[in-house]
């Protein structure tokens, strides 16, 4: 399990967990990366081992109240722009029905069968040459 938390190459994780170490419970530098890469490398527990699956557990439940908080302030910005935007779409949707050139399923209008090709805006279809 932690070695999808924790990598095995040194990286960040690594790091933050090492200064969390240092900084929260006053451990060495150099015993604190031990104890990290202790875990990281699934070797026998010693007596860190136990803090530094507990820092582990802190740092992932930080880390997802920070998404947490990450996604509630992106949709508190982008909901209403979200909102604009569908209203101007079904205002454009039903510009489109109106006009007669979308149907109500928003497929596209079929021409009307009655209608002959002279009266179309384009004219009647070109005719073609025989050589």
């Amino acid at each position: 399990m932690t070695d999808r938390i924790l990598p095995r190459e040194h990286g960040r994780v690594h790091d933050a967990l090492v200064l969390r170490l240092i900084n929260k419970h006053g451990m060495r530098p150099v015993r604190a990366h031990f104890a990290v890469r202790r875990v990281a490398l699934d070797l026998t527990p010693n007596r860190d081992t136990p803090l530094v699956h507990a820092e582990i557990q802190e740092l992932v439940r930080e880390s997802i109240e920070h998404a947490g908080q990450f996604m509630t302030d992106f949709m508190r910005i982008v909901a209403p722009r979200l909102k604009a935007m569908s209203e101007a779409m079904a205002q454009a949707a039903a510009a489109l029905r109106s006009a007669g050139l979308i149907a109500e399923d928003g497929s596209p209008a079929r021409p009307d069968p009655s209608r002959p090709a002279w009266m179309s805006p384009y004219g009647p279809p070109a005719r073609r040459r025989r050589h």
